[in-house]
């Protein structure tokens, strides 16, 4: 799940090192709180919830509206869900999250203190 999570966001995110490591934390959440998610019943879900972490994480970090991402989301999932599955998925992880979706990166970290150095030190790049 995992390989696929990174194999699609290398495919539609600008910047899927990040995204990829914040639909997998998203994921990684979800399982370790929602303990019922690994009964059977769920278990033909899993990349559901994949697609909807990922779709959380584009909106978060990209800024992206998710209307285009949706269907793309779609698509890589070989249509075995549709877009109302996919937001009703979204809606019940952010639900089940509690709407804590922020996760700090190392990214997060360096682009800060990058941040802070460049109008002391102009040459950094």
């Amino acid at each position: 799940l995992v390989v696929w999570v990174i194999e699609v966001c290398e495919a539609i995110a600008s910047n899927p090192n990040v995204i990829g490591f914040q639909a997998c934390y998203l994921l990684d959440r979800l399982f370790f709180l929602r303990k019922e998610l690994d009964q059977v019943s769920y278990r033909g879900k899993f990349q559901l919830l994949a697609m909807a972490c990922i779709r959380i994480a584009m909106k978060f970090a990209e800024g992206e509206d998710g209307s285009d991402l949706g269907q793309h989301l779609v698509h890589y999932a070989d249509y075995a869900y549709s877009l109302q599955a996919l937001v009703a998925a979204e809606e019940a992880v952010l639900r089940w999250l509690d709407w804590k979706v922020n996760a700090v990166t190392p990214n997060c970290l360096l682009t800060l203190y990058m941040s802070q150095l460049q109008p002391m030190h102009p040459d950094v790049h």
